[in-house]
C-alpha cells in the first residue's frame, strides 16, 4: 500500500515540464572563452525583456508625440490667426487714415466732385468731409503760387496755406483760373520720348534756310 501512495521519483521527473535552463544544454567555462563568450553563472543571468512591452512602450510614446505636436499645431494656427487678424485690423486703419490723407488731386483743385475724369475708379479720397477732418492748421505765412496776378495755386484744398487763398479755386482778386494751353496728349508725349515726331512746318524753314 505504500509503496502505490508514493509514486517514484523517476516518474516524477519525467512528467514535470523541464526549464529553458534544463532543456539548453549547458557549456563549460573553457567552451565559452574559447568562444570568446564570457562564462557567467546562471544565478547571476537575468532572462530578457520581452519585446511585447518595448512596442506598446515605443507605440503610447509615438501616440504622446503626435498628441502633443497636434495641440503645438492647433495652438499655432490660433495663434496665426489672431495675429493675422490684428495685422488686418492695422492695415485696414492705415488704409482708412492714407485714404482721408491722399485727396484727389482735382477735387482738391476744384472743390468739385465730379471734376475728377475717373470717377469711382480713382484711387484717390473724395470724401471732402473727411480730409477737413484730419488737415492739420494751416501754417504761418501766405501761399507762394497765389502771389502774382491771375496765379492759382496747384494744390487747391490740400495747400497747407489754403486760408490764405481769397477764393474757393485758389485764385487772389477774384479772377478766375487761367486755361492750360500747350497740353501734350499721352501720344504725342510717346513720340517726344521716342524722338520720333516730326516736325514738317520747321524742317520745311530750316530747308529754306538751307540750314537742313
Amino acid at each position: 500500500m505504500s509503496i502505490m501512495a508514493e509514486p517514484p521519483a523517476e516518474l516524477t521527473s519525467q512528467n514535470s515540464n523541464p526549464t529553458p535552463e534544463q532543456q539548453k544544454p549547458t557549456a563549460t567555462p573553457e567552451q565559452l572563452v574559447a568562444k570568446s563568450i564570457a562564462p557567467v553563472k546562471p544565478q547571476f543571468l537575468r532572462p530578457p525583456p520581452s519585446r511585447t512591452s518595448q512596442n506598446d512602450t515605443a507605440s503610447s510614446t509615438v501616440s504622446d508625440s503626435n498628441n502633443i505636436s497636434k495641440s503645438n499645431t492647433n495652438t499655432t494656427s490660433v495663434v496665426a490667426k489672431e495675429k493675422k487678424s490684428k495685422r488686418q485690423l492695422k492695415r485696414e486703419r492705415q488704409q482708412e487714415k492714407k485714404s482721408a490723407v491722399s485727396l484727389c488731386p482735382e477735387l482738391a483743385k476744384t472743390g468739385n466732385v465730379d471734376s475728377c475724369p475717373y470717377k469711382n475708379n480713382c484711387r484717390f479720397n473724395h470724401d471732402l468731409e473727411a480730409f477737413k477732418a484730419q488737415k492739420p492748421e494751416d501754417l504761418e505765412g501766405e501761399c507762394p503760387f497765389v502771389d502774382g496776378e491771375g496765379s492759382c495755386c496747384p494744390y487747391g484744398l490740400a495747400c497747407r496755406f489754403y486760408g490764405t487763398h481769397k477764393g474757393n479755386d485758389g485764385v487772389r482778386n477774384g479772377k478766375k483760373q487761367l486755361s492750360e494751353i500747350n497740353g501734350l496728349t499721352k501720344d504725342v508725349q510717346k513720340l517726344l520720348w521716342k524722338n520720333k515726331m516730326k516736325f514738317l512746318k520747321a524742317d520745311s524753314v530750316l530747308k529754306s534756310l538751307g540750314l537742313l
